[in-house]
């Protein structure tokens, strides 16, 4: 494993699950049936911005995944 890549399984990740087409395999593949229904996977939004912290100090969340729900009120 190459030193220059720092955490290169964080990478890897990120870089699968920042695509929507990847998460809704995901979804399709590893979330019961039961939850699934409930689910409206035509839209999925992908968040992997970095936030800062109240001291400025910069630092980046896992890879969010916005879902809406079957017949949600708008």
């Amino acid at each position: 494993m190459s030193k220059n890549i720092p955490n290169p399984h964080d990478l890897c990740f990120k870089s699968f699950f920042s695509r929507e087409e990847f998460v809704r395999d995901f979804i399709q593949h590893y979330v019961p049936d039961e939850i699934k229904k409930h689910l409206d996977l035509t839209i999925i939004e992908i968040d992997i911005e970095g936030y800062l912290s109240e001291e400025f100090e910069e630092f980046y969340s896992d890879v969010v995944a916005k879902l809406y729900f079957i017949n949600r009120i708008h």
